[in-house]
């Protein structure tokens, strides 16, 4: 399959159904098929922030339900992916909680 990036309605649903562990650092780590090419992935979702200095500015809105914004990971090989890339380039909106 070549490499494209894309999403479709369905993605977010396969990918709600992925295996979910907490790491001791609070990291979350989704795993199982990308919804398009079926390969084996891993995302990683952490809470923790890196402080560094910038300029303040207003916060963020509050968003209704928050969503992780998710790409397939998978490290088999999808003809006219960029170098250093991985996945397939499906991608998809994870709505998180509920």
């Amino acid at each position: 399959m070549p490499y494209l990036e894309t999403s479709e309605d369905h993605f977010a649903q396969a990918a709600s159904a992925f295996l979910q562990e907490t790491t001791a650092d609070g990291t979350v780590v989704l795993s199982g098929p990308c919804p398009r090419c079926g390969h084996a992935m891993e995302y990683l979702i952490t809470t923790s922030v890196v402080k560094g200095w910038r300029a303040r500015k207003a916060p963020a809105p509050t968003v209704a339900q928050p969503v992780e914004e998710m790409c397939c990971t998978c490290e088999q090989d999808h003809p006219g992916r960029p170098v250093d890339y991985l996945g397939c380039g499906a991608f998809w909106d994870l709505p998180l909680g509920s």
